[in-house]
This record gives structure tokens, sequence and C-alpha cells, in this order.
């Protein structure tokens, strides 16, 4: 599948480290371009991670909205990487955008627009040790469960018949968004060929809200979450054989 009307710019990546709390400390600078890597260690000269863990932030500066896989790969030790929008200095107010932890190599993929975002890079236990950190650019691809977004974030791609066929015996592209009880949004989206769009949670068997998408037209409908977690948007298309389906969406 294949991003549309997209220009995907260079993303600057910078990391720190620091004995105390965050402060500015956690926000020196040194750059890495997203396609390049960066290697860290976990257990010393660490600072406190939003989920009140220890590991080393690093900053991420993105000049236009971007598709990227971010992965961390501990070396003998059990590793955490968490996304995040909003400053290192002040994590406490940062919202999460994914995080994940595993002894092999852990990570995500993003689809996020320009902004000022943080990444941090810990340890699950006492244990810690060396790890590498690497981006490159990346397309949605549901075969590994889609691209984490924010809300407001214009959404636009292409399905063909090559794309993961899913649970839903169809082409789809998945994005993932958090969400709380009780918080409402509105989302829009059309698809260009015979399809729709699916609304749902990634916690329920069941999907909560289908969404018809008429090929030309696009559906609105606003929604309110019944639970905190993982909302998911599903693009998808029953017929992308002979030519390729694009779609658009905004979830805000």
């Amino acid at each position: 599948m294949h991003f549309r009307g997209i220009v995907v710019l260079a993303a600057v990546i910078t990391g720190c480290g620091s004995s105390t709390a965050p402060s500015g400390a956690c926000a020196a600078a040194t750059a890495l371009t997203i396609g390049a890597s960066a290697t860290g260690k976990s257990g010393s000269d660490e600072c406190s991670l939003p989920d009140g863990s220890a590991g080393k932030f690093y900053t991420l500066s993105l000049s236009a909205t971007t598709g990227f896989l971010l992965t961390m790969t501990p070396s003998g030790f059990t590793g955490s990487i968490g996304l995040y929008s909003g400053s290192p200095t002040n994590p406490g107010k940062a919202t999460v955008i994914f995080t994940e932890g595993g002894t092999g190599t852990v990570g995500g993929r993003a689809f996020l627009p320009a902004g000022q975002y943080f990444i941090g890079a810990g340890r699950v236990g006492q244990a810690g040790g060396g790890f590498t950190i690497s981006t490159s650019v990346s397309e949605n691809t549901d075969c590994v469960f889609g691209s984490w977004t924010v809300l407001g974030t214009p959404l636009t791609g292409s399905l063909t018949a090559t794309d993961c066929a899913g649970a839903l015996g169809s082409s789809q592209d998945i994005y993932q968004v958090r969400m709380t009880a009780g918080q409402s949004v509105v989302i829009t989206a059309a698809v260009s060929k015979p399809g729709g769009v699916i609304w749902g949670t990634s916690s329920a068997s069941i999907i909560e809200r289908p969404l018809s998408s008429p090929t030309g037209g696009s559906t609105t409908i606003t929604y309110k979450a019944t639970v905190d977690g993982v909302y998911l948007l599903h693009f998808l298309t029953n017929s992308p054989t002979t030519a390729t389906a694009t779609y658009t969406g905004i979830i805000q």
C-alpha cells in the first residue's frame, strides 16, 4: 500500500540522559535523522519516564505528516520503549501514543502530524544494558496491526490487491488511537471504491460501529468512547483487484 498526497520529510531525533527528574538536561540535543539509529545504555544516568520507570529520553521533531517505524533492540535485558507527544522536560503532562516492552526488538509504527514528540527508552525491572534505537520511513501495513496516530491527523493512503486481507477478508489499512471513556470524536472518512470504514476497540471482539462509505462519497459520525483504551479505524475495500482504492479520513 502507498501513501497518497503526503510528503514525508526528515525528522530529527535527539537523545540525553540525566541522573535526576526531568529538567533541561533531559532535553539536551544530539541530532539523528529518521533512517539512522542511536545507541544508549539503560541502568545509569537516567531520567524518569512518564510511566514512572527510568530510562533515556529522545526528542522527536516532525516538520510534516510522517509515517515511520520506531524500534528498540535491548541487549540482554527486558527493554521498553514509548512514544509521547509533548516535552520530556514535563513528562507528567505527556500524552501516550504507544508503549511496548520485551526482550527482543520492540516498537511500533506511527503516522503523525508535524509537531514535537519524545521517546522514552527504558527497562522493565532492575537490570539494564545497552540498546539500539532505530527509525525508518514506513507505510501503514495492517500485517503489523496498523499505525498509531493522534486525534486531528489527516489520514490518507491506498488499498491494493497485495495488501493484507486480515480477519475481515478485505484489503485494509488500520490506524490506532488512544481514547478515554466519555471522550467524543467526529470521524469523517471516504473510500474511492466499494468498501467502507469500521470503528471499534482493540479489546472487544465485536466491532462497535460499522460505517458505510459509498463510492465517491463520505461518511461522518459522532462517537463517544465507552471505555478507556485503544480504538481502531479500518479503511477497507472489497474489490481492489482491478484498481487501487484510495481513502481519506480524520478523527477529531
